[in-house]
């Protein structure tokens, strides 16, 4: 699952009558029910941002599965389209609202 960035949003409380869209959801919540139903719709996801050489840039939703010598499982990072992105700090905890796609990439696929 990759998502094209639309813009960053940060959200501290969520006033009544926020679209859903705008709600933060966790990777685990985004990846969870129909995923495939999913596909195309605006999500605003919290992880932490992290960019990876020969990877690009992606969402964690914990920065220790990071010093784990395994494989992540699909339900805990996204992939993040490589748009601009201007001055990210890296392992920052982010709030992402972009337009959720199929991953073109295999390891990563839904």
């Amino acid at each position: 699952m990759v998502l094209n960035i639309a813009q960053f949003a940060y959200f501290t409380s969520r006033p009544k009558g926020t679209p859903q869209e705008d709600v933060p959801v966790t990777i685990a919540e985004l990846y969870s029910g129909d995923v495939k139903q999913k596909i195309g719709q605006t999500a605003t996801v919290d992880g932490y941002f992290f960019n990876r050489s020969g990877v690009g840039p992606m969402l964690v939703s914990d920065p220790q599965l990071l010093y784990l010598r395994q494989p992540l499982k699909n339900d805990s990072f996204v992939l993040l389209d490589s748009g601009a992105f201007g001055h990210i700090e890296p392992m920052a905890r982010y709030h992402v609202k972009a337009t959720v796609q199929a991953s073109q990439v295999p390891w990563a696929s839904l």
